[in-house]
């Protein structure tokens, strides 16, 4: 966005110009709207910008802390880390700044427009009615299954140079994972849940949002397997981010290269220790129908004013 500014001055018109973007949740390495105040961010690393809509809860002892590379802002007028009781500390763990006391930003319903029959038809378009487990393939494609009528038939579609959008109906329930190759879009009204490693074949060219209306749900133990879980993309659960199982036994790291926005968020220890590592690609672009928020941050302002006579 382009906007202009005027004043008069001096029997003089004087206008200079700025430019400002709308910022998407793809732009903060995490989003939380409402944060759990039983949720204490512990053994956590996070890359990229931080906001919250409230206060969010800290602990940290001798063995690990949470550790804030990017710039934290939060709603709230302070940020619970009373136990942290030194100047010191707190700048080891807040490495990026912190502001409080800041704007909330609203999280809307994601408002994707694919409603007419043309668009739903397109070949850039698979609509899912029912519960459906999606594989996807290094090699540009990607396998899909439909659960809920039992029918174990395995289909394929294509993901081309043009963006992919993988839709789900009310109330159906995504299952994804595999290895991305290409641009592509998963939405369910519903819940998204990631039953494995779920990465791009290229970091440099792939693109994957996740955008659920309600849920997006990391599977338990027994379906994901042991150790850590990488996932390449951006997330937005506009409910609830959670993690299954998350009190079993540590099994590693969860892994997020690219970014979290969630309603609210479980918590993942001790089965994950979670690092969240900003995709730096989303400061100017964002997944194919990726929701943005209702902010404007200023981009580049032009000091020189433009100086014309003011007409009589």
């Amino acid at each position: 966005m382009v906007v202009e500014v005027t004043t008069e001055q001096d029997g003089q018109r004087l206008t200079t110009t700025m430019k400002m973007k709308q910022l998407a949740f793809s732009n903060f390495a995490q989003f939380v709207h409402r944060w759990d105040p039983e949720l204490l961010l512990h053994d956590d690393e996070l890359e990229g910008r931080f906001h919250s809509n409230s206060r969010i809860e800290l602990d940290f002892d001798h063995d690990a802390k949470p550790i804030f590379h990017g710039k934290v802002t939060t709603a709230s007028s302070r940020v619970g880390f009373e136990q942290v009781a030194y100047r010191a500390t707190r700048k080891q763990i807040f490495r990026g700044g912190l502001e409080t006391g800041v704007k909330k930003i609203r999280m809307p319903k994601p408002k994707l427009l694919f409603g007419d029959a043309q668009t739903l038809a397109s070949q850039n378009t698979q609509l899912f009615t029912q519960d459906t487990r999606i594989v996807f393939k290094p090699g540009g494609h990607y396998t899909w299954q439909t659960l809920s009528d039992g029918a174990i038939n395995e289909q394929q579609g294509s993901i081309g140079d043009e963006p992919v959008y993988l839709m789900a109906t009310a109330g159906t329930t995504l299952y994804v994972s595999g290895t991305v190759n290409g641009k592509v879009l998963v939405y369910s009204p519903r819940r998204i849940v990631i039953e494995g490693n779920l990465v791009y074949r290229s970091q440099q060219d792939d693109l994957l949002g996740l955008v659920s209306g309600r849920d997006v749900v990391i599977a338990d133990q027994e379906t994901t397997g042991d150790g850590g879980l990488t996932i390449h993309g951006s997330i937005y659960a506009g409910r609830r981010f959670t993690v299954r199982d998350y009190s079993s036994d540590h099994a590693g790291t969860l892994t997020i290269v690219g970014s979290l926005s969630a309603g609210t968020l479980t918590a993942t220890e001790p089965r994950y220790a979670t690092r969240i590592v900003f995709d730096k690609r989303f400061e100017t672009l964002r997944p194919p129908g990726f929701p943005v928020t209702d902010s404007f941050e200023l981009t580049s302002l032009d000091l020189d004013w433009l100086a014309t006579p003011l007409e009589n």
